[in-house]
C-alpha cells in the first residue's frame, strides 16, 4: 500500500524512503539517505541539502528552492523541474 507524505514544514529523511505515492515537502530538507523513491512526484518548496550521495526516484520531482550538495551527489530516476535551483556558485551536471 503506498501512502502519500506531506511535511508542512522541515524533513530529515535519514533512511531509504519507499513505498510512497508521493512525497510533498514545504520548509527545508535535509536528505541523509542514498535513496528516496515515490510513484508519483516529489516536490521540494524549501532548500534541499544533501547530506548524502542520493537518488530520488519519481515521476517528476521538482526542487522549488536551491540544492545544497555539499560534495554529495545527486541522481534523479524521472523527470526533474529546477525552479530556483540552479546552483549561484558550483555547477550543475546533466546527464541523460
Amino acid at each position: 500500500m503506498e501512502r502519500d507524505f506531506l511535511a508542512d514544514a522541515r524533513a530529515y529523511l535519514d533512511r531509504a524512503q519507499g513505498g510512497l505515492d508521493t512525497l510533498h515537502v514545504t520548509g527545508t530538507s535535509l536528505i541523509n539517505t542514498s535513496d528516496v523513491s515515490s510513484t508519483n512526484g516529489q516536490t521540494y518548496d524549501g532548500t534541499v541539502t544533501l547530506g548524502a550521495d542520493v537518488t530520488l526516484t519519481a515521476s517528476l520531482v521538482t526542487f522549488n528552492d536551491q540544492i545544497v550538495g555539499g560534495g554529495n551527489t545527486l541522481d534523479i530516476a524521472g523527470n526533474a523541474v529546477f525552479g530556483e535551483s540552479c546552483p549561484k556558485h558550483g555547477h550543475l551536471d546533466l546527464d541523460q
